[in-house]
């Protein structure tokens, strides 16, 4: 693993949302840009237990398990993602969904990480309607297994 150390970093070389993309398989449908998708969020959450030993002071943890969370929103422009998701359950089968998150450095590399096995987890907008507005959806998606970085950017492309 390379870290920049002292080297100061090149503020040219900062990534912002517009550097990045997501993609989805789904079915029939391979790594296909969603381009309705202004917003992509993945979170890794570790799960802990502490415990004490009799007689001590100190709290001890240990991990326990962890998880993977993806939220997105998404501008309503079609209804494609929603129907085949709703699709599935009509089917009484779960929907399961790949993503796949790009960040892209001028060119120079890129970021590739793929989450599994996705499928739809809480509570999500199917029409969320205010006069004046852009109409989204927002999405919740449990990761079934851990990121697969295909490709990292470094410190030495910096």
């Amino acid at each position: 693993m390379a870290f920049s150390g002292n080297k100061i970093p090149d503020p040219r070389m900062v990534t912002t949302g517009m550097d990045g993309r997501v993609f989805f398989s789904y079915g029939e449908y391979k790594s296909l840009l969603f381009a309705e998708c202004s917003s992509f969020k993945a979170t890794a959450t570790v799960n802990t237990e502490t415990f004490q030993f009799l007689n001590n002071f100190w709290q001890y943890g240990a991990v326990t398990g962890g998880s993977l969370e993806i939220t997105l929103e998404e501008i309503v422009i079609s209804s494609d993602f929603s129907k085949a998701i709703f699709d599935s359950f009509g089917e009484k089968r779960p929907p399961y969904i790949d993503f796949e998150g790009v960040i892209s450095r001028r060119g120079i590399e890129e970021e590739r990480v793929y989450y599994k096995n996705c499928i739809v987890s809480g509570n999500f907008d199917l029409q969320n309607i205010v006069p004046g507005q852009i109409l989204r959806r927002s999405w919740t998606f449990i990761a079934n297994g851990e990121p697969d970085f295909k490709t990292v950017m470094n410190s030495n492309a910096i």
